[in-house]
């Protein structure tokens, strides 16, 4: 979750992050990416639940580090197992995450090819999300300082510029995609006078939790399908599983 996002006291994760999580572990796991004494990035780790998460599906120890320019801040908690760093982390790393990270990033370009660079090690990979569809660009991007949202091939073409090879990529959540133009659409009809909730405000009971959990679980085992397939269906983020090359 987004430092801007999180809120006093936390009810429950939402739906919609929980199961981003399960399919990212999916894409990582069935690439044969999580193997024991791995040295984790998590770029724009935010409050560092993802990270924790994954810590838990890794055999053996994994090494977390997690770096977002808005610790020191706001209160993150303390956890001896995670390295926290505000500044740019010494080292490289095996596995880097970087999760809606560069919609956030003016210089998104010089960013991504400097992390590369400087904390990829050969062979390593990146995992990487980014919001899609610049026509989608909304209230709610403005409230999370995003820059942009991407068109997938204009990402595609921004990761392979900063030295990586593609291995796997696709789109995820598209029934949301759905929701997000409706909800576009009404702003710019200004006929939504309610700003859109943030993750950290789902407040909902465990049923309707349970159901919107397992809607978008499906819409995401769609997504893998698609990708498989390689099926470009739209959806609300693109998604790529990338490797350092060796030259870069």
């Amino acid at each position: 979750m987004d430092l801007l996002e999180k809120p006093q006291s936390l009810i429950r994760r939402h739906p919609w992050e929980t199961s981003r999580f399960t399919f990212l572990r999916r894409i990582l796991h069935k690439a044969h990416v999580l193997r024991p004494d791995l040295r984790v990035l998590d770029v724009g780790a935010g409050d560092a639940w993802l990270g924790r998460q994954m810590m838990t599906t890794v055999p053996g120890k994994m090494d977390l580090t997690c770096w977002d320019k808005g610790y020191g801040e706001l209160a993150v908690s303390s956890d001896a197992q995670i390295r926290w760093c505000r500044d740019r982390p010494q080292g490289r790393f095996d596995l880097l995450l970087l999760l809606d990270v560069l919609e956030h990033i003016p210089d998104d370009r010089s960013f991504l090819k400097e992390i590369v660079s400087l904390n990829a090690a050969p062979g390593s990979y990146l995992l990487i999300t980014v919001p899609c569809w610049p026509l989608f660009f909304g209230a709610h991007d403005v409230r999370l300082q995003h820059l942009r949202r991407y068109r997938p091939r204009d990402c595609r073409s921004l990761l392979i510029s900063a030295g990586l090879n593609i291995m796997s990529e696709g789109n995820f959540f598209h029934g949301p995609l759905i929701a997000r133009a409706l909800t576009v659409m009404s702003e710019k009809l200004r006929i939504s006078p309610r700003p859109p909730k943030d993750l950290g405000q789902w407040d909902h009971g465990a049923g309707l939790t349970r159901l919107v959990t397992w809607a978008l679980t499906l819409d995401n085992h769609c997504s893998e399908l698609f990708a498989r397939w390689g099926w470009s269906i739209p959806g609300l983020s693109y998604w790529a599983l990338c490797q350092k090359k060796p030259s870069s």
